[in-house]
């Protein structure tokens, strides 16, 4: 379904794809730990309503929202915390894809059967190998302050401001394409495991599929160390080059 023009928190968007990179804008400008307040917590907070899973999600109630890491790759990501004290992450693009839809179509389904789950675990599986290049990549650097060199820039960096990335021509998502191509694999058909509240990973149930990817996944890739702003400008282009395309 086409949306255009629907209003949210007082604002007015032009797209779902306006909405997607208004809040990706607000979650990547924020230092982990730190809180949205005022306009940016009331459009989180109406945008969680859309989520499939949002009665699970919001539980007895919000209290705030906030912007964390990933621990191991870290992007940012947004973390509900309850007036009882727990909090879960949870997916504002999840979210933003369910709006407009009838309500019969908002149900709740299976998050196995989801592009995004099968990626995540994919990510999830090959988390050795991130963590010990990220490490093999700060000894190499052998800088008394801990720093890292971006391939990008050849500067040294804080390790918060370097993100591990894909070289081209196998970009983790092409890595994750080949290998379903490969095997043969249904994504809705595969089992993934990691959705119990609180927790912010997901990973195959069948760990020989994990250790499949992750020795695929060995195989192709060319990992770099890279300034976090120019990997986010990367990013970027490439999505804005993928929605040209209508992908």
């Amino acid at each position: 379904m086409n949306i255009r023009n629907f209003p949210l928190a007082g604002q007015i968007f032009q797209s779902k794809s306006s909405l997607r990179k208004t809040l990706t804008a607000i979650v990547e400008s924020r230092e982990a730990g730190s809180r949205l307040s005022g306009t940016e917590d009331a459009l989180v907070r109406e945008v969680l309503d859309w989520h499939p899973d949002a009665t699970t999600k919001i539980g007895p109630g919000i209290r705030s929202f906030r912007v964390e890491r990933h621990s191991t790759f870290r992007s940012p990501m947004l973390v509900l915390e309850r007036t009882d004290g727990t909090e879960t992450d949870f997916s504002y693009l999840s979210a933003i894809a369910q709006i407009g839809k009838p309500a019969n179509d908002n149900a709740h389904m299976p998050s196995s059967v989801t592009r995004a789950s099968f990626i995540r675990a994919a990510r999830e599986a090959i988390r050795p190998q991130i963590e010990a290049f990220r490490r093999a990549a700060q000894t190499a650097a052998a800088d008394p302050l801990g720093r890292m060199r971006c391939e990008a820039t050849n500067v040294l960096l804080s390790p918060n401001a370097v993100d591990v990335d894909h070289d081209l021509p196998w970009d983790f998502a092409s890595i994750v394409k080949a290998f379903v191509t490969e095997h043969e694999l249904v994504v809705a058909k595969v089992n993934i495991l990691g959705f119990e509240d609180g927790s912010t990973r997901r990973y195959f149930a069948d760990p020989i599929l994990a250790e499949g990817f992750a020795d695929f996944h060995l195989k192709r890739a060319r990992l770099r160390v890279i300034d976090r702003a120019v990997h986010r400008r990367i990013s970027a282009e490439a999505s804005s080059r993928a929605a040209r395309k209508g992908t």
